[in-house]
């Protein structure tokens, strides 16, 4: 029942659509995956679509699952969840072919039955294929796309798609850290690219989300420990105490409820996974600007998550005996979340909106203050002057 690279049984166990490829990592190739999805399509014709969705910037086919009861599905609310935005965090691509198979496999049982006639659910299983590609037969750089950015030094070349999305996409907060020196090297591992959505790949999951206005989105990445993470708006700001007594401060407090239904939801799904729910400043002690979670929710009015899969402390590639144990318990969580998607109110805050809710407030109260401010210091200059006698200077 494995998403890694086990066995002949147990790779026929799950699909059963794959053929033995011995290989450096225990981990699925583009290729196989690629033919799985076509061949999925033809084994559950009435449940799985694939879509296209463009090319990589070195022509590799950028692709969609779209998993639902194909009668009548066109006016149901969708999902989308995708992985492997870095080629070099498997565990996200492991995670969501784990759950694709979970959902296959108990299509006919509920509550999955129902989930299907009620949801329509994309997965974008490799966002970045050039760089698994090279992950997959340990070639590196694997971690950004493959786009020419470091004459000095190709190996260092690459836009990172994580920070390619057209929200804060040249807001550097704090504003004393070097992130902007950071952010616009081409030879950095978080050249975030010359402009918004430059990249193929980032441009074809704008697309998606713009044809299918997605209820909820799930970017699932990988990250080092034990502990995985829930990532919510606003990454690109430092929210933690100092600044905000929480990431929810920033948005408009229903879409701060729909988000509170939707982290302790899929926090309280399993009892074998505890998640940090916060923004990225608070999970990670980093923002990040231009991101695809601030974007989805910001602009796209979808209520995005980042689902950061923890590795357990066993590297970058877990060995083939830890990988489904460090996925499968992502599975109810997800589950859960498709399942809450359905009842989610429609996101308040209008494109552009949520986060300058503040600097508006700011600009009507702030005056307000200032004003008071003085009116106070003139009353008392005025009071000290009648007792000095000072108001009668000029009659002197």
């Amino acid at each position: 029942m494995g998403i890694g690279r086990y066995g002949q049984q147990s790779r026929a166990q799950w699909l059963p659509l794959f053929k033995q490829v011995a290989y450096v990592y225990s981990f699925f190739q583009y290729d196989e995956v690629s033919s799985a999805a076509q061949k999925l399509a033809t084994v559950y014709p009435e449940t799985v679509k694939v879509e296209k969705l463009g090319t990589s910037v070195r022509s590799r086919e950028l692709f969609a699952l779209l998993v639902t009861d194909q009668k009548g599905a066109t006016n149901r609310p969708a999902v989308l969840m995708t992985a492997t935005t870095h080629g070099d965090e498997p565990l996200s691509l492991s995670t969501i072919l784990y759950f694709i198979r979970t959902v296959l496999r108990d299509r006919d049982s509920e509550p999955v039955k129902r989930l299907l006639e009620k949801t329509r659910l994309y997965f974008v299983p490799i966002i970045n294929p050039d760089a698994w590609v090279s992950g997959v037969r340990g070639e590196g750089p694997y971690e950004k796309n493959s786009r020419d950015t470091c004459s000095k030094d190709p190996s260092k070349s690459g836009v990172n798609l994580g920070h390619n999305y057209n929200f804060q996409f040249d807001t550097y907060l704090p504003a004393n850290s070097n992130r902007q020196s950071q952010y616009e090297d081409p030879c950095s591992p978080e050249y975030h690219g010359p402009e918004p959505f430059s990249e193929p790949e980032t441009a074809a999951i704008r697309d998606l989300v713009g044809r299918i206005n997605p209820k909820v989105t799930v970017f699932i990445h990988q990250r080092s420990g034990d502990t995985s993470s829930l990532v919510i708006p606003y990454t690109y700001h430092p929210a933690n105490a100092t600044y905000q007594s929480s990431a929810f401060k920033l948005m408009h407090s229903s879409d701060a409820s729909e988000y509170k239904a939707i982290t302790e939801g899929m926090s309280s799904a399993s009892s074998d996974v505890k998640y940090m729910v916060g923004s990225s400043y608070e999970v990670s002690k980093h923002t990040i600007s231009g991101s695809e979670v601030d974007w989805a929710f910001d602009q796209a009015n979808s209520f995005a998550v980042m689902m950061q899969v923890a590795n357990g402390d066993r590297g970058a590639w877990p060995s083939r005996g830890h990988i489904e144990d460090l996925v499968k318990v992502h599975t109810k969580p997800l589950l859960q979340l498709t399942i809450t998607a359905e009842t989610l109110k429609p996101k308040t805050g209008r494109p552009g909106k949520s986060i300058t809710k503040h600097v508006q407030t700011a600009f009507y109260i702030v005056p307000m203050i200032l004003g008071v401010v003085l009116a106070f210091i003139l009353m008392i200059g005025y009071v000290v002057a009648r007792a000095l006698g000072y108001d009668k200077i000029w009659d002197r």
